[in-house]
């Protein structure tokens, strides 16, 4: 096979090796009605969806978690102090699914672990969970892309089909009370994004 056919191919790899099976059926909108983010403040650029058209199935498929309670987490592996729903009652959450072979994982690691350390005197935690594919490179990663957040391994997979997770990473915001704000948040917006729901709780009496 000539050279540049094969450079072509690295690169149709490199590009789509952080994106999800989104082939699997998309929920009925009428089955699942959609609570659009920017209703409340959140930018449309701020998804990774934001260049689609807002009829397209797949912003029905990245909101359908928006308004409900956030779904469980199944991990296990935690690296750091273990977190569970005592730590996280009354706080602003991300939840940060990323992988191993994902590069734009790699490149997202230093925003995500900045967050821990700006907001360390603030009513947020983060939930840093790891895929199950790769997930036996779990610890060389940790090491490798100097992480050094709180994280945990989806060992079964359930987690990340119960957030239905359509791409790597893939960044959830879920309120004080639990209930999902945001889904499928790109990275260069994290910071915007936190702010704005750590403000907003605060507005509303639900952070001191």
């Amino acid at each position: 096979m000539p050279q540049r056919t094969l450079l072509i191919l690295a690169l149709l790899v490199g590009v789509t090796s952080c994106v999800s099976d989104l082939d699997e059926p998309l929920p009925d909108a009428t089955e699942t009605p959609a609570v659009a983010p920017w209703d409340a403040g959140f930018e449309r650029s701020w998804f990774f969806t934001r260049k689609r058209d807002l009829d397209d199935p797949l912003w029905q498929r990245v909101t359908r978690l928006v308004g409900q309670p956030q779904p469980p987490l199944s991990v296990t592996d935690w690296r750091g102090e273990p977190l569970d729903a005592a730590d996280l009652e009354g706080k602003v959450v991300l939840v940060d699914f990323w992988a191993t072979w994902c590069p734009d994982c790699r490149a997202a690691a230093p925003v995500v672990d900045a967050l821990v350390e700006r907001l360390a005197d603030e009513p947020f935690a983060i939930v840093s969970i790891c895929a199950e594919k790769g997930g036996e490179r779990y610890d060389e990663a940790r090491e490798t892309w100097g992480l050094e957040l709180v994280t945990a391994l989806d060992a079964d997979g359930q987690t990340e089909a119960a957030f239905d997770v359509l791409r790597w990473p893939y960044h959830v915001l879920v309120d004080t009370d639990g209930t999902v704000r945001a889904a499928g948040l790109v990275t260069e917006h994290l910071d915007e994004a936190v702010d704005l729901l750590i403000a907003q709780e605060r507005a509303r009496g639900a952070l001191r």
